[in-house]
């Protein structure tokens, strides 16, 4: 049994993971500053019986004091740190953006550091520090490849993916940092890829006509619990000669993902815009297999219809 403290822990992502270690018997402490705003996620993960089980901590990752004494009630044989301002609200206020991304990050080594603890730290980067498409020459990005963010949201990550080096040569401390793609599945509540989902996939579920963006797009679709199973990897693989690895998932096209919506709800009233997401979607994962030993479960399919049975539940009105 290990104890587990999860920054952002009753997110989107951090909830699905609180439910795996809570399903292996760990000790799992949600650290998030806004608790009660996603009971929705915590409802879309977790049972009514495993929703009573992790500790819940009111708690900013800007206040190191308290993210200390946290850090050293409970102890923690690892820190899963997911709690960032994303891509749309980091654009809307950047500062804030910035203090949460970096200097809340920062927090987090930095409460390793001075307390001389041996905890592992496991942490979200993203696909966008590397821009656009069109600043590659390469078709599937290598792990190393240059980065280009074209926001404050993938500068940050950029950003943290250096600072993470940095605590590394320095004081040793030992991190995995993961680039994901766009984390797909029930109980999304914020960011771009929910809005994605909501119109392709949420809106057919209930009836609703669908909006749907970036109808030209090829997507590197990442089921929840892929993305959940893999943070908990990492958790647990022996130190990795890599600081940070890319992650891929299904990469297929939205218009793929609309016909399948449509296969399962024939009903279904979907509008596709014209448009690209703008970003790089093909990776090179051989070093994330070879490290970690990851590689996704979920077709884009099987995740499509994870998120349809999810929100149709209510109703027993399952798809097969």
């Amino acid at each position: 049994m290990g104890t587990y403290i999860i920054t952002g822990g009753t997110g989107f992502i951090g909830s699905y993971i609180a439910r795996d270690l809570i399903r292996e018997g760990d000790l799992v402490i949600l650290y998030d500053s806004s608790p009660n705003r996603n009971e929705r996620s915590l409802k879309a993960a977790l049972s009514e019986v495993e929703q009573g089980k992790p500790i819940i901590i009111k708690g900013d990752v800007l206040d190191l004091e308290h993210l200390m004494r946290t850090i050293k009630e409970y102890g923690a044989d690892v820190i899963i740190h997911m709690a960032y301002i994303l891509a749309r609200a980091s654009s809307i206020s950047p500062s804030l953006a910035i203090k949460v991304n970096c200097v809340g990050t920062n927090n987090i080594f930095e409460a390793i550091r001075l307390l001389g603890l041996k905890t592992k730290l496991v942490w979200a980067s993203s696909c966008t520090v590397f821009g656009s498409p069109k600043k590659h020459k390469e078709e599937y990005l290598p792990n190393d490849a240059p980065h280009y963010p074209q926001d404050i949201y993938g500068a940050s990550k950029s950003f943290i993916e250096h600072m993470a080096e940095y605590y590394f040569q320095q004081y040793g401390i030992d991190s995995i940092g993961l680039r994901f793609s766009p984390v797909y599945g029930a109980g999304m509540q914020e960011g771009i890829t929910a809005s994605l989902v909501r119109e392709l996939i949420e809106n057919a579920a209930i009836g609703k006509p669908g909006n749907v963006p970036f109808g030209d797009e090829v997507v590197n679709w990442l089921y929840v619990e892929d993305a959940a199973r893999l943070l908990l990897l990492a958790a647990k693989v022996p130190k990795t000669e890599t600081r940070v690895f890319s992650v891929s998932g299904d990469l297929r096209s939205v218009k793929d993902a609309a016909d399948y919506v449509r296969k399962l709800i024939p009903d279904a009233n979907l509008s596709l815009q014209p448009g690209y997401w703008g970003l790089c979607f093909k990776y090179d994962t051989s070093l994330l297999e070879k490290e970690i030993g990851f590689k996704p479960r979920f077709s884009m399919e099987e995740g499509i219809k994870e998120i349809v049975n999810t929100i149709r539940n209510q109703t027993k009105n399952k798809v097969g």
